[in-house]
């Protein structure tokens, strides 16, 4: 019986790998195609940008020697050899998500003529001007083929099952799931959602309103920090009593890095459930290495986590993100400034993404290079790679010094072979109300599988939500908490590896 089960089983399969492996190179075809607008939306965007960067150069050359961001992003070319063409392509690309040809055909070419220019006046710097030169290659890599490699359908197979019982722990954990858009999240400690408020028409019209507000966006974000400050100054410790007040009663928002969603950071969700906050954990599909036919823009995922927070009336937020999140942290932070009580970045890539070292070693890098194999395998499934491939803007998605929140924690590994480390510590260095945490030996991630260290993050978690809720710093463990004994573990028996710290 069994063997005859194998001789049916055996072809069927066999004919489902064939059928998936045509709809793999189907959304590989896809996915691949250039958008018709590949840059952001906002016009005066670009200008924006390039101006902070030009402005800026006395606190970003502190921690950025321009000349080698310019031949990292030439691989390894001397800056002494590239031309001022070389370096306006760059610019061009860089900011304007142009090529020089395509901003002369915008009627941009007396911009793109600049740019030099305004780059050598402002860093000291200068290129030589040889138009016979032959042009250098660059990582252009929002122009060049999505770097992905099949998987077979079992494998997706697995994930999914992954995916499961991951949902049924996190049932069982007590968190509830919802949908809104093509996100899914769960909520633990909130009160349940009314069919009502749960409806398909309210969620369209909640998606809609965070649109807009990102389509809006423009200067409003600086005007509303200014006035926001302004007012605040104005009501003096009123103002601060108000704010205090509503970041006690604010949950904790997870947002999650490339992976498998959710799974890795079970133990770390248990234990800032041990926080006895409300929590909202994010899962964003097509970061869970999961079989994507679409692949949506940072901004539309922070349109659905928008509309997710409306949705249960979050008005202020304790976020915590990872890696990956931390780039929709990021825009949260620019376009919900006044909504983040506090801000944990962990793994944070969105610092200073304009050195070229996050896009080098997850998009080009391979484990014969040096890469960590986990990073490879991971950075080329096709909708991780799209999703840094395509419709991709650094300059939206990265967060600069003065954008961070009163009350921040980063925390690092020393090792790490995509966040720029020692630039983010020196960067970080004018800011001094920001809390570091610094691991000496770990790299990219590594705190998903050291549970001591995950601890310390949710002490320092604790102690950052209790100063923005103008508390003291405290200790926490809760007793009916399936962690309290790890959280405890990693408060009193040591830290391995050590770490750093600077706080306020």
């Amino acid at each position: 019986m069994l063997v005859l089960l194998g001789l049916f089983i055996a072809p069927a399969w066999v004919c489902l790998e064939a059928a998936f492996f045509v709809w793999w190179q189907r959304a590989y075809a896809h996915l691949n195609q250039q958008p018709s607008l590949h840059r952001p939306a906002d016009p005066e965007h670009a200008r924006r940008v390039f101006d902070r960067f030009i402005k800026d150069q006395a606190s970003i050359s502190k921690y950025i020697c321009i000349k080698n961001m310019l031949s990292k992003w030439y691989w390894g070319v001397p800056a002494d050899k590239l031309t001022k063409r070389d370096v306006e392509s760059l610019l061009c690309y860089g900011f304007w998500y142009r090529s020089r040809e395509q901003m002369r055909a915008d009627g941009l070419g007396d911009v793109a003529d600049s740019l030099v220019a305004e780059l050598e006046a402002a860093w000291g710097v200068s290129f030589k001007d040889d138009a016979d030169a032959q042009p250098h290659p660059m990582m252009a890599h929002l122009w060049q083929p999505v770097r992905a490699f099949w998987r077979p359908l079992g494998f997706y197979v697995a994930i999914e099952l992954l995916v499961g019982l991951k949902h049924v722990m996190l049932l069982a954990a007590g968190f509830r799931p919802y949908m809104v858009g093509g996100l899914r999240y769960y909520t633990y400690g909130l009160p349940p959602l009314t069919p009502a408020q749960a409806a398909a028409e309210l969620v369209a019209v909640q998606v809609g309103t965070a649109r807009r507000e990102r389509e809006q966006e423009g200067h409003r974000q600086e005007q509303q920090a200014a006035a926001a400050a302004a007012a605040s100054q104005r009501r003096g410790g009123a103002g601060r009593r108000e704010a205090e007040a509503t970041s006690a009663a604010a949950p904790l928002l997870f947002l999650h890095g490339v992976g498998l969603g959710l799974l890795p950071y079970l133990n770390f969700l248990l234990q800032l459930s041990s926080l006895g906050r409300p929590m909202v954990a994010v899962e964003v599909r097509h970061l869970s290495m999961r079989a994507c036919s679409e692949v949506p823009e940072e901004d539309e995922v922070v349109d659905w986590v928008c509309a997710a927070l409306d949705r249960h009336g979050v008005a202020r937020m304790h976020v915590v993100a990872h890696s990956y999140g931390t780039f929709m942290a990021s825009r949260l932070v620019q376009r919900r400034r006044a909504a983040v009580a506090s801000l944990t970045l962990l793994d944070p890539v969105c610092f200073i993404m304009y050195s070229g070292k996050l896009i080098y070693n997850f998009v080009y890098r391979n484990p014969w290079a040096g890469a960590s194999f986990l990073t490879w395998f991971i950075a080329r499934d096709l909708a991780h790679s799209v999703s840094v491939s395509r419709r991709f803007y650094w300059s939206l998605l990265n967060l600069w010094p003065d954008q961070l929140p009163d009350h921040t924690l980063v925390a690092m590994g020393a090792r790490d072979e995509l966040v720029p480390v020692p630039e983010v510590l020196t960067m970080l260095e004018a800011h001094p109300d920001t809390r570091v945490l610094l691991h000496r030996n770990h790299r990219h991630a590594d705190f998903i599988k050291d549970l001591r260290w995950q601890a310390r993050m949710v002490q320092e978690v604790a102690e950052l939500i209790a100063g923005a809720c103008g508390g003291g710093r405290i200790t926490h463990a809760r007793s009916d908490s399936a962690s309290s004994y790890e959280v405890m573990a990693g408060l009193n028996g040591g830290i391995s590896g050590g770490g750093a710290k600077k706080t306020n």
